[in-house]
């Protein structure tokens, strides 16, 4: 059971999101603490539906 949880810990993923009145910044951190990706997005319907398609492929929703 131990290899098992291991490979999950490699595998898991942290989102941060900075939320403000016009504008976010997320980062997608990986197990290790290091920025995979970071980047900015309107804070509206539209800016909310890019954040969701950015990170889909990145935690496999």
């Amino acid at each position: 059971m131990q290899p098992e949880a291991s490979q999950e810990v490699e595998k898991m993923k942290y989102v941060g999101v900075d939320i403000g009145k016009w504008k976010c910044r997320a980062a997608v951190m990986g197990p290790d603490g290091a920025i995979i990706e970071a980047f900015t997005f309107n804070n509206d319907r539209i800016g909310m539906e890019e954040l969701a398609s950015r990170l889909t492929p990145r935690i496999g929703w």
